[in-house]
């Protein structure tokens, strides 16, 4: 299977093997839906409260006075509201605005708000979506963006990942998230000179903020080669589930996954002597 680096999205996606094929060879990928849309506009909000909170003395004040128009600006620069000639009374009248406004309102009055903490900065700029690209093992190219990195001390840095999601992970669900691992991992990495490294997982949606470390970095690194390794050996043929197999990330069970496989044959993609095993 193609695989020429190595992603916390290509790791998720492959939970599906078929799915991948779907999104990275045939470039078929998941229509957004609404949660996606509301979770990547309280991103776009929080990186910007971060941004607009380092220019303010008196931050927390200055942001809430102003979060109005920082929104409203946040959503007509987005792909959400992309060529629509909305007015401000539109766009505030809008569901998704409002679900949003709530949530960063919610968050900003909470005691674990992050959001006026001091951003790392490297080389003048700050540590904001900060995208990484790190060699795991030998050859294997690991890339992603960290949602925010904070200073806490000249020895230790914060890397916050905000979910909008409305269930919290469990804490042994969470020490195996791969996401989280990756960041740490790529934290370490960009910046030795910090010996200690924390994650905190916002869940901003509850308000339960959940602060973890995980310890050796080579393990993680372990893990990383032996994902990469399994996508590039997967081949189409055993990439395919039986029938009942249900996969909540992707599709509303076995219907759909036929249907997806129907359209890419009836397309050419496939070969009707490459008939899987439904």
């Amino acid at each position: 299977m193609i695989c020429d680096y190595l992603s916390v999205n290509k790791i998720k996606i492959f939970e599906c093997p078929f799915r991948y094929y779907l999104q990275y060879y045939w470039q078929i990928s998941k229509e957004r839906g609404r949660a996606l849309n509301v979770g990547t506009l309280a991103h776009q909000v929080f990186e910007t409260i971060i941004r607009k909170s380092a220019e303010y003395v008196d931050k927390e004040k200055r942001v809430i006075n102003n979060l109005d128009q920082l929104l409203i600006d946040v959503f007509k620069r987005s792909d959400y509201y992309k060529d629509a000639k909305l007015t401000e009374a539109m766009i505030k009248d809008d569901p998704i605005y409002q679900e949003c406004k709530t949530i960063v309102t919610k968050y900003i009055a909470s005691p674990g708000c992050t959001l006026f903490y001091d951003v790392l900065i490297e080389n003048g700029k700050p540590c904001i979506e900060k995208r990484f690209d790190v060699i795991a093992g030998a050859r294997c190219e690991v890339h992603g963006a960290i949602d925010i990195i904070f200073k806490l001390d000249n020895e230790t840095l914060l890397v916050n990942d905000y979910k909008t999601s409305k269930t919290i992970q469990k804490f042994d669900e969470i020490m195996e998230d791969i996401q989280l691992k990756t960041y740490y991992w790529a934290a370490h990495k960009m910046f030795p000179q910090y010996p200690n490294v924390f994650v905190q997982i916002d869940f901003v949606r509850l308000l339960k903020p959940r602060i973890v470390t995980f310890g050796d970095i080579n393990m993680i690194e372990k893990e990383l080669v032996v994902y990469y390794n399994k996508i590039k050996n997967c081949t189409l043929r055993n990439a395919h589930r039986k029938p009942g197999w249900y996969c909540n990330a992707f599709c509303i069970g076995g219907e759909n996954c036929y249907r997806l496989y129907d359209s890419v044959r009836r397309a050419g993609f496939l070969k009707q002597s490459m008939d899987l095993d439904f």
